[in-house]
């Protein structure tokens, strides 16, 4: 009866420990994993930090590409209005030194082919005032497209009240702005 009884408390026992055993390695596997998900948070954290900070310094570039690539492509126009008008002006001189030299070849320049030169110069003086004055107008709105970034990239200040938001510009005004 004696051995019977051995064997039985033998057997509780060794379920008790197995038990035992089981509870442990649970709680010691929960714990890995929550120690991995409390270290790996903070990791997490900063990567999140890195990432907005490196998404702000792409719109940054990209914002000064952008810019840089319309500064080029007005300087681009610019140049060729330029150029144009250098061709022009090197036309209308060609065309008064011929005008000087037949004149003092033949002596004797007729009314008609006069007014007509003349007629023909007035146009040439035309187009490169009309050239010219859209280059210039492409310059100031350059000018306007840049004064308007800078105008945009400057911060409001707000301040806030207990009755509403009023908010402070750059351009020195309040205003209110309810809710």
């Amino acid at each position: 009866a004696q051995n019977k009884f051995a064997k039985f408390l033998l057997s509780c026992m060794k379920c008790c420990f197995w038990c035992l055993e089981k509870c442990i390695k649970f709680l010691n596997r929960n714990a890995y994993i929550m120690f991995t998900i409390k270290k790996n948070r903070e990791s997490v954290l900063q990567m999140r930090q890195e990432n907005k900070r490196l998404y702000r310094q792409l719109a940054d570039a990209n914002a000064v590409l952008s810019k840089t690539k319309r500064v080029n492509a007005l300087k681009h126009t610019t140049q060729t209005y330029q150029q144009r008008i250098d061709e022009l002006n090197m036309e209308e001189e060609r065309m008064k030194q011929e005008r000087r030299g037949a004149a003092a070849y033949s002596g004797a320049w007729t009314c008609e082919k006069e007014e007509d030169a003349m007629a023909e110069l007035e146009q040439l003086e035309g187009q490169v005032l009309k050239e010219e004055n859209e280059r210039n107008s492409n310059i100031a709105r350059l000018r306007k497209v840049d004064e308007r970034k800078s105008q945009a990239e400057k911060p409001e200040k707000k301040v806030r009240l207990s009755f509403g938001e009023w908010s402070y510009s750059t351009k020195n005004e309040f205003q209110l702005q309810s809710y």
